[in-house]
């Protein structure tokens, strides 16, 4: 099964320096997600969604999208960062009609967090990998004070997200 996974750092540079730690490990053969994207807020509080690699189909996007509907149900203005960003300005705008399943308990948890100066790493991970990932958050350092989250996805939600 899928889960999704959302990290919060108390900086803007801690999803990256997360992502940068996942994507050594996927290169090394020992961890592999579907799909993933970082969330930035600037010091004014404006979000941007910065795809983390060139999204393929629908899959590929889906990670952007629940960013997306995530960035629009903790309200504030959206950027999408200009490059391999595509997936989530489309994602941002399916995101309407998708039912994310996200639950408040998540919602309010990333809300309260994700305030100006902030990040976070929104994945979509195999179940069995989240432990791996939860476990690669508090090794590093600085980030302490993320906050780690994972929720099974809605299947039949990202199923007909991938129709289109």
């Amino acid at each position: 099964s899928t889960e999704l996974v959302i990290v919060v750092f108390g900086a803007v540079g801690g999803a990256n320096l997360y992502f940068d730690v996942l994507q050594q490990f996927k290169q090394d053969g020992k961890l592999d997600w579907q799909d993933a994207v970082l969330i930035k807020k600037n010091s004014f509080g404006d979000a941007e969604i910065e795809q983390t690699e060139d999204p393929q189909g629908g899959e590929g996007a889906l990670a952007g999208a629940l960013a997306g509907a995530l960035v629009g149900l903790l309200g504030g203005p959206l950027g999408v960062l200009v490059g391999m960003a595509t997936g989530a300005a489309a994602g941002s705008a399916a995101a309407e009609g998708l039912d994310t399943g996200i639950s408040e308990g998540v919602l309010s948890g990333v809300s309260a967090r994700m305030k100006a100066e902030t990040s976070a790493f929104v994945g979509l991970i195999d179940a069995s990998l989240v432990d791996a990932l939860q476990k690669i958050q508090t090794s590093l350092e600085g980030t302490s004070d993320a906050f780690f989250f994972h929720q099974p996805v809605n299947t039949s939600a990202v199923e007909k997200f991938k129709r289109g």
